[in-house]
Formats: structure tokens, sequence, C-alpha cells
């Protein structure tokens, strides 16, 4: 079977894929979560439309493996999370992690941290505005964090993305206000004639 060349194989077989790779995560050997992470990435980057609801599980062993000793597994698991909950109808499952991702903006390794704010960077400019609207406190509230750390490379990146997605949300709000004022006045043009 193989990824790159015939992605819709998988199709048919997403739920017990995802099974597969919650548990290959869990494995006891450092370089196969790696690779299962790795895998992950693949899987939602070809599948993204499909592969989001089946994810609840590898969600659970993504957000598990980012308590091992090893750095560099907590980052491959970082980067899996950001792909997977980046998927259609896997945002919901960002509610699994919320608490392990507290513990990990404040990772011991400046390197796990970084890759924890870019992470939240991407969710946050890519997630449905519904999920966005559901997962912003929490995350706003990592990147605060993530400015009163003593490594300058995050706390630069957190300011940053907090004053870009502030700055993003106003335009939203008031692009919303327009179109909400266009709205009524056509209704009120309507009720009117």
């Amino acid at each position: 079977i193989c990824l790159d060349k015939a992605p819709d194989q998988f199709n048919s077989k997403l739920t017990e894929v995802s099974i597969m790779l919650s548990k290959v995560l869990l494995d006891s050997n450092p370089e196969m979560k790696n690779e299962a992470a790795s895998f992950t990435v693949e899987l939602c980057k070809a599948l993204s439309e499909k592969v989001g609801p089946k994810m609840k599980k590898v969600v659970i062993s993504l957000t598990e493996n980012l308590k091992h000793q090893h750095s560099k597994v907590r980052k491959s698991s970082l980067e899996a999370l950001k792909v997977v909950i980046g998927c259609k109808g896997a945002e919901e499952f960002l509610e699994e992690a919320l608490p392990q991702l507290k513990m990990t903006i404040n990772d011991r390794h400046h390197a796990v941290r970084k890759v924890c704010v870019g992470v939240i960077d991407y969710w946050l400019k890519n997630m449905d505005i519904n999920a966005t609207k559901k997962f912003q406190k929490d995350l706003l509230l990592f990147l605060l964090n993530g400015v009163s750390d003593e490594e300058e490379g995050v706390s630069q990146m957190s300011v940053e993305i907090l004053e870009r997605h502030g700055n993003d949300m106003k335009e939203a709000l008031l692009a919303l206000g327009e179109e909400n004022e266009e709205e009524s006045k056509d209704v009120d043009m309507e009720t009117e004639g």
C-alpha cells in the first residue's frame, strides 16, 4: 500500500487505519512513535477532507506521547496533532488534548515549546470559525503563557501571533458587522415594500 501514489485506497479502511495508528503511536520504541506520527501527518494531508472524524483515538495517543521523555517524540507528536486537528471534522478532538497542551507549553525543552506555539498559530489560522470560537480562549491563554517564556524566540513568536490574531479577528468582526448591517437593510427594505 502506497499512500503517496494512491491515497484513495485508504478511504474504505480509514477506521481500521486510525485504530492501528492509535496503537502504534503507543509503542514503547521512540522511533516507532516518530514513524507513526510521520505517517499520520502524510495520511491527514492526503485525505484531509475524509479522515478527520475517524481520528479521535489517534489524537488521544498523540496527546499521550506529549508526556514522553524524548523531546523528539514530543515534537513529532505536536506536528502530527497540528495536522490531525486541522482536518475537517477533527477540530472537536482538540478538547482531548487541551489539558496536556497546558503542560506542553511549559515543556522543559525550549524547542518543544516553540513547536507548540507554532502549532497553536496553525490552528488559529486554519480551524473553521466554530472551532476557533470554541477553543480560542484556551489557545490564547497558552500564547499569553508563551509571551513570558524565558526563551526569546518563543516569547517573540507568541507576541507576533497574538498581535496578528487580534488584527485578523478585528477584521473578521468588522466584515461580519458590515454583512449583518447589509442583511438588516435588505430585511427592512423587504418589509417596507
